[in-house]
């Protein structure tokens, strides 16, 4: 079996491509991967964060799931806010988009009262 060999532009625009997206993937990593991944495990402690953290196991989830009413009315809220509002803004985003872009008259008014600050 022959070795792949890939020609020197091919590999120019993969050292080219590894740079440009090194900066994100770096970031990526270290403001969202990282801090997922801890809170993750510090979430199966108990911690006040002045002294060590305990492990407690699944304690928070069934204290969470059992005995807080806030986290329902939050889960609540999040959901409505994810199936209703996320959705209408964007409708209604695109509406107005749509109605900038139209030739009707009095179009340029209406076009002038949306961009002024």
């Amino acid at each position: 079996m022959a070795a792949l060999s890939i020609s020197p532009l091919k590999r120019r625009e993969w050292l080219a491509a590894a740079v440009f997206l090194a900066p994100n993937m770096i970031g990526l990593t270290v403001f969202i991967v990282i801090p997922v991944i801890a809170g993750f495990f510090i979430s199966f402690t108990e911690w006040d964060m002045l002294s060590a953290p305990e492990f407690i196991g699944l304690a928070n989830y069934v204290e969470l799931l059992t005995d807080d009413r806030l986290f329902w009315a939050t889960l609540r809220n999040t959901v409505v806010y994810s199936l209703f509002v996320i959705p209408g803004s964007i409708v209604i985003s695109l509406l107005l988009a749509l109605a900038l872009n139209t030739r009707i008259r009095g179009v340029g008014i209406f076009r002038t009262i949306y961009f002024l600050p």
